[in-house]
């Protein structure tokens, strides 16, 4: 007589598992920023982020968010609320999500095609008392200062982390572009000049069952409501995702990120997940079929997290 699988029958669908798939998986007590960490560990020099040419190493990586981690520290003193982005997928992005997890901070993305209204709600619902944007997102974020939860804005630019000669040439290829002028004070920032300081691990004791993502519903069916994800249930998703994939090589995978980190797929299964296994992720702002069919070759990609939209728009594309 065959024995049977207890995990199949207390779980018929693990039968649709392929082969090499494992129903049990063993989970770290670990935060989710030790992804980062261990993976700075093993592959210091090992590309995390290629932007626009520009190269950021895990090792790199690492330390701007503990620069930006101690840059909050010194901001809000011991606050634990959360942590704002209204980010695009820029390096920036990156570095201010797990500088955050590093300070204490949970961190609520926001979508940047948010109108004034919709930030301020969720900003307030929140607690958010620090957001980081786009200096062109500040007319719909600065006049929330005093008027909301919101104490902090911190600005920054998509040509930031460019490599020096495109970062040179930013504004005049840019300069159609209506922009305010963003007027820096005691409670608008600078993103690089925060990171000027030099700064080592943070000492904040947080727990595995501490909260690191308030991830916003789509609000389909009514006001967008806050999730909470604590540090072990984003750990565990990760390492899910990475379970589900046995085939991806640890610091050898190169990782199209134009999925938005700001919607919890992006997030969880290119951002998490590729520095889960060292990989280098080449950020893409938005998706747009020229550009994501030009970067493939160049970046080596490896592994494409995407939406079946953007697959057929590949293939209609071919097609022309």
């Amino acid at each position: 007589m065959n024995s049977v699988n207890p995990d199949i029958m207390s779980a018929p669908w693990i039968r649709q598992y392929d082969s090499d798939v494992s129903p049990r998986v063993s989970y770290p007590d670990w935060l989710l920023h030790h992804l980062l960490e261990d993976a700075a560990r093993r592959h210091p020099r090992r590309p995390a982020i290629r932007y626009y040419g520009r190269t950021l190493t895990y090792a790199q990586l690492d330390e701007l968010a503990n620069r930006f981690a101690h840059a909050l520290l010194a901001l809000r003193g011991a606050s634990r609320r959360p942590v704002a982005i209204m980010l695009p997928n820029v390096p920036q992005s990156v570095i201010a999500y797990f500088g955050s997890l590093k300070a204490g901070a949970p961190v609520s993305p926001i979508n940047p095609l948010y109108v004034e209204q919709e930030v301020r709600q969720q900003i307030d619902d929140a607690g958010c008392d620090t957001i980081v944007a786009l200096h062109q997102f500040y007319p719909r974020v600065g006049p929330l200062v005093g008027r909301s939860a919101l104490k902090h804005v911190i600005v920054t630019g998509p040509q930031d982390y460019l490599p020096w000669l495109k970062r040179l040439v930013y504004p005049w290829v840019n300069r159609r572009e209506k922009r305010s002028a963003v007027p820096f004070s005691a409670h608008v920032h600078r993103f690089r000049s925060l990171l000027n300081r030099a700064a080592g691990p943070s000492s904040v004791q947080i727990t595995p069952d501490d909260v690191a993502l308030l991830q916003y519903t789509g609000g389909t069916t009514g006001t967008p409501k806050g999730v909470m994800l604590t540090h072990r249930n984003l750990v565990a998703n990760t390492l899910q995702c990475r379970r589900w994939m046995p085939a991806l090589r640890n610091g050898q995978e190169r990782f199209l990120a134009v999925l938005p980190f700001f919607h919890v797929y992006g997030m969880s299964a290119c951002q998490n997940l590729a520095v889960s296994v060292g990989a280098c992720m080449a950020l893409l702002p938005r998706f747009q079929v020229n550009e994501v069919l030009s970067t493939i070759e160049p970046e080596q990609v490896t592994v494409f997290p995407g939406i079946p939209a953007m697959y057929a728009a590949i293939n209609n594309h071919q097609h022309l």
